[in-house]
């Protein structure tokens, strides 16, 4: 019998490298969970343009489960332990997952099941809330089995014996602390986005789990990658004038048709405060869909009909993002409106950067 398989110890490095490499992590668990509490209360605007989607959490994010699951596939294959190879699966998949499988990156717009089900209209499979629900729930439960149960199970003469029969390396019994504490961040929420950087913490948690003195390294080399392509990210824009142009005709018209044509006016005016993509606030009965008429008006030289008109039957702009909607708070006038696309680089930039924005008024047309 394989004794990774059966009753041989767990593969990996020797204990006392696996050991030597917790303090590392502990020190670094600690410093995620307080940098997020201080830069919120200090500087609530560069948190929330940290926690944004391409910034360099979601990156960090991605860079560990990555890490993680290359290296726990590799040892699982070289000593054949089924369980460990699932964790490896798993962690890779969440890192895809983590930058919706580079749609953003690439700029590619998503296959028609995801524009219509997926609530983010994004290429990822946690975010189909009528499957999944709420995706936190998910990895907190992910996180509860593997790293609360799974130790906890290995305390136990019996269970220890099914474990190594199905080829299950419990994480080390110290970070069982660090896995409660994600959990308990995960069904707390205390700050805006805390799901953002509790991932990211989770993703370094996997790192340490799969144990061995090197990771701490690998994981520091996760930091300058995530800068790099944050920044890229943020300085993304090759876009020809056409799409340019496209994007600018879109939102108005998406504009005028909101103001003019589409839903209720009464009911967008007093709304308050709404910010939906087009799609979502379609689906949620703020506007008719089948009203848009100007929108689907729009030529847009240089791109193919067929394309043109799957992207436009779900509201995404020429670069495979949702136009958004935007009621109230965060539109510069009152008894106005506005729709805005991400632009070029496909992320929301706040105040500045290439965000194409229209805005509406009940008594005029739409401006941009």
């Amino acid at each position: 019998m394989n004794p990774g398989v059966g009753q041989g110890a767990p593969p990996g490095p020797d204990a006392s490298s696996a050991r030597a490499a917790i303090p590392a992590f502990h020190a670094a668990f600690a410093a995620i969970v307080l940098a997020a509490f201080g830069l919120y209360r200090l500087r609530e605007g560069a948190y929330v343009a940290a926690m944004q989607e391409d910034g360099v959490v979601e990156w960090l994010s991605f860079f560990f489960f990555a890490v993680a699951g290359l290296v726990a596939i590799v040892r699982a294959g070289r000593s054949r332990r089924f369980f460990d190879l699932l964790v490896g699966l798993f962690c890779l998949f969440v890192a895809g997952e983590e930058i919706s499988w580079a749609q953003r990156l690439i700029g590619y717009v998503p296959p028609e099941l995801f524009l219509e089900k997926n609530f983010q209209q994004e290429t990822n499979l946690h975010n189909f809330s009528e499957i999944f629900g709420r995706p936190k729930w998910i990895l907190a439960a992910a996180l509860a089995g593997y790293g609360l149960l799974l130790p906890a199970a290995a305390q136990v003469g019996s269970a220890r014996v099914l474990l190594r029969r199905i080829g299950a390396t419990p994480p080390p019994i110290a970070l069982a602390p660090w896995f409660a504490v994600c959990v308990g961040l995960l069904a707390w929420y205390p700050l805006e986005y805390t799901g953002e950087w509790v991932e990211m913490l989770a993703g370094l948690l996997f790192v340490a789990a799969v144990g061995g003195s090197h990771l701490p390294l690998l994981a520091a080399a996760s930091l300058p990658a995530a800068i790099l392509l944050a920044w890229l990210s943020d300085a993304r824009g090759a876009s020809s004038d056409q799409q340019l142009a496209c994007a600018r005709a879109e939102s108005a018209a998406l504009a005028r048709d909101v103001v003019l044509l589409a839903g209720d006016r009464e009911e967008l005016g007093t709304v308050g405060s709404l910010e939906k993509r087009i799609w979502s606030a379609a689906e949620a009965g703020y506007l008719d869909w089948q009203a848009l008429a100007e929108f689907r008006k729009i030529s847009c030289p240089g791109e193919e009909t067929g394309r043109t008109q799957a992207r436009r039957r779900y509201g995404v702009d020429p670069w495979g993002s949702p136009y958004w909607l935007q009621v109230g708070e965060g539109v510069e006038e009152d008894s106005a409106i506005a729709v805005y696309s991400f632009g070029p680089n496909r992320r929301r930039d706040l105040e500045q950067g290439d965000d194409i924005r229209a805005i509406g008024r009940w008594d005029s047309e739409p401006r941009r």
